[in-house]
């Protein structure tokens, strides 16, 4: 069965997941891996995943480490600091980078121990091991060598590249599709924004009429304020920044806040997986409480802490409360997405205040040309000849598109997934941009070459992956080649926005660090035209973005309004 990792060689930030034959070559593959770890306590296992993941990134760092100095630190820590014990696996490493990373046959960063198969991992020792509890346990040499046994086979179970296609796709369709199990828990966002997020969302929640009440009587059922909610996971987040002994929290606090928050994390109850590769049960529920012990519980995954925040706060709103209400989901959904529209158009906003050239957003100038008043875009802003051209997408990424097939993220309608994240609509008003284009601006450079650039501004941090601007390019070209556009109409490669992107390109151009047009024409190869992710092009300039803003300061009340 193809691998994949296989498909994964569009970049070189790709992980390629080490498997069991590349590290146990002369082994067959257990037939039940987690007989391999029945040996070990169940709250020492969950303990070393949770602590190999913090390895891999603090809470305070931005990236995961992938080097493979990483690697064999993690291995010798594995083998309790025993070089020789650890000495066949780095040998082993060394071979498979040299092979994996050769110019001509790059899969990506070949990875051992990753975030992807700590998720994995805890999940089923959580949910599916039945193993004794033991307060203090020193693993012996065959415990590790299980364990790395069963770090192989839970590697070789995610890896599975699985082929299916109920219609055509494009190879990298199929890596968008596929490529989400492994790449979307390495993609980050500055833990800061957010905190940011999460004010402005609840502040949206508490201003709309259908919800307001509802989110407040949430608040009251889960017995947190919207403050203290940000405040506990704040501190649970940042209070070990920095300390790589220990990830157990046996906290004292006077008003059993934080007691109550640890509760309430590690419930894990009535859900389970959807699909074999489903990660919402530790999504869900980041914590793990060691039940024989007092008080003594474990943070699986300091990032899924934090989206409990903001992803996951938007799921749990809906799913444990508004559905019980008989509240339909798509208005809940058209409520998140009014709120995602409002707040990247005051971003946008923000951007240009200083510019006289004509700014665009949905959320208060709306745009609506021919007999049936449609919409024709979200973003239009122009200087001269050159416009900014967009739509912005709350669209959420559901477990169903996480299964890890070629076609998982598409369904049996392709169609409906580009018009879920808006690259239908964009083309379709590109093309009928040179036809309303002076409707909408009295100025439009009709007459002329008039040059495009498009954009979408998404929610969901995967669509920072860095094949999801080439698939979504190769869209584009393919509906231009169908019906062509105005020789006078130039479309430059599609720039695809994450909300973090969007605020860290406010902070370069609002101060007019760099244009918008030198951010965007840095932004794509030029030949052939192939767009690069904009948080690439953005490091590339080494303009830092400002982590905090200062209305999140004020509204937890650390700076006067």
């Amino acid at each position: 069965m193809k691998k994949r990792k296989d498909l994964l060689r569009d970049k070189d930030n790709f992980i390629h997941i080490v498997e069991f034959k590349e590290i146990f070559p002369h082994e067959q593959l257990p037939a039940n891996r987690l007989e391999l770890i029945k040996t070990i306590p169940k709250n020492t296992l969950v303990w070393i995943f949770s602590h190999l993941n913090k390895l891999l990134k603090s809470p305070v760092d931005l990236n995961y480490d992938m080097t493979l100095e990483k690697q064999i630190e993690l291995l010798k820590y594995l083998c309790n600091g025993n070089k020789e014990m650890a000495r066949p696996y780095i040998l082993a490493m060394g071979r498979i980078y040299g092979k994996v990373r050769a110019p001509k046959n790059s899969t990506g960063i070949p990875m051992f121990i990753s975030r992807v198969l700590c998720l994995h991992a805890l999940q089923e020792i959580v949910l599916d091991y039945n193993g004794k509890y033991q307060e203090i346990y020193t693993l012996t040499d065959d415990d590790i060598l299980n364990l790395l046994k069963y770090i192989a086979c839970v590697n070789e179970h995610i890896a599975v590249y699985k082929k299916r296609h109920k219609q055509q796709l494009t190879f990298h369709e199929e890596l968008l599709s596929a490529g989400i199990v492994l790449n979307e828990p390495l993609i980050t966002v500055m833990p800061f924004k957010i905190f940011n997020w999460y004010m402005k969302l609840i502040e949206f929640f508490q201003s709309d009429s259908r919800i307001s009440q509802h989110i407040a009587d949430y608040f009251k059922h889960i017995g947190f304020t919207p403050q203290q909610f940000l405040h506990l996971i704040g501190t649970m987040y940042l209070e070990d920044r920095g300390n790589y002994n220990t990830n157990r929290h046996t906290r004292d606090d006077v008003d059993g806040s934080f007691t109550h928050m640890f509760e309430f994390m590690s419930k894990n109850i009535n859900i389970r997986q959807r699909h074999e590769l489903d990660i919402i049960p530790i999504r869900k529920y980041p914590i793990y409480k060691i039940k024989e012990s007092d008080r003594q519980y474990i943070i699986l995954d300091f990032v899924l802490l934090l989206e409990k925040m903001y992803e996951m706060f938007i799921n749990d709103f809906y799913f444990d409360w508004l559905k019980a209400k008989d509240f339909m989901f798509d208005e809940y959904m058209g409520i998140v997405g009014k709120f995602f529209e409002g707040y990247c158009s005051k971003i946008l906003n923000r951007m240009f205040e200083w510019s006289d050239s004509k700014i665009q957003c949905t959320s208060e100038n709306k745009i609506y040309v021919g007999k049936n008043e449609d919409e024709l875009c979200d973003v239009y802003y122009r200087e001269g000849k050159n416009i900014l051209f967009g739509e912005m997408k709350a669209t959420g990424i559901y477990s169903s598109h996480r299964e890890g097939f070629t076609d998982s993220m598409f369904g049996e309608d392709k169609e409906k997934f580009y018009k879920s994240i808006g690259l239908n609509q964009l083309i379709k008003n590109i093309r009928r941009l040179h036809e309303y284009g002076e409707q909408i601006d009295e100025d439009f450079p009709t007459g002329s070459n008039t040059v495009v650039y498009p954009i979408l501004i998404l929610n969901e941090k995967y669509y920072r992956a860095t094949y999801v601007p080439v698939a979504l390019q190769e869209r584009i070209i393919a509906e231009f080649e169908k019906e062509k556009l105005p020789s006078n109409i130039i479309v430059r490669p599609i720039t695809v926005i994450h909300i973090s992107d969007l605020e860290a390109m406010e902070e370069m151009i609002h101060k007019r660090k760099i244009t918008i047009w030198e951010l965007l024409k840095r932004n794509y190869i030029k030949n052939p035209q192939k767009p690069n992710p904009i948080s690439f092009t953005m490091e590339r300039t080494r303009i830092p973005p400002t982590p905090v803003s200062e209305d999140f300061m004020e509204w937890l009340g650390l700076k006067e309004k």
